[in-house]
């Protein structure tokens, strides 16, 4: 397993241009006038600081239904480059936005992926997600993909561990 440091960062640190690089969409939304959400990058690096992979999360209060004004965390990107998949390393990303929205005091968790992604079907499923199959109208060829809940600690009876 490597050896990765896991850290949030913001606009001034050095690794936001590779950060940029890798979640274009996570970093348009941050600069978007009309996006209220709150979002939290973290990188993962070596010891030399070399970049590894990243996560991005949104922690906002859900506008509608039940959970209306609860924190819910929004799982918006998760990213390992390449050659260091399977080291450990999206573990400790994932841990470090699950510890940051159990912190905003977030109810739970969400986000989506696709039911071929088996790599990371297997990360969320290890560390505690519940799945919840979900086909995306309208696309041709349809598209489907799973929405992934985990629950704060906390708000469940003896039943979620969260990943060690």
């Amino acid at each position: 397993m490597a050896t990765a440091a896991v850290r949030q960062i913001d606009t001034s640190d050095p690794l936001w241009p590779r950060v940029r690089e890798t979640f274009p969409e996570a970093v348009g939304w941050i600069n978007n006038p009309d996006d209220d959400g709150n979002y939290r990058f973290f990188v993962a690096t070596d010891e030399q600081g070399k970049f590894l992979g990243g996560s991005v999360i949104d922690v906002t209060e859900m506008g509608f239904g039940p959970l209306a004004g609860v924190p819910v965390g929004f799982l918006e990107n998760l990213c390992v480059l390449m050659p260091y998949r399977r080291r450990g390393i999206g573990t400790a990303l994932l841990r470090a936005v699950l510890d940051h929205a159990w912190a905003c005091n977030c109810d739970s968790v969400r986000s989506t992926v696709d039911y071929e992604n088996t790599p990371a079907l297997k990360l969320y499923q290890k560390s505690g997600f519940g799945f919840v199959p979900d086909e995306v109208p309208g696309v041709d060829p349809p598209e489907t993909q799973y929405t992934i809940v985990a629950i704060h600690p906390a708000r469940v009876n003896g039943g979620y561990a969260s990943p060690q």
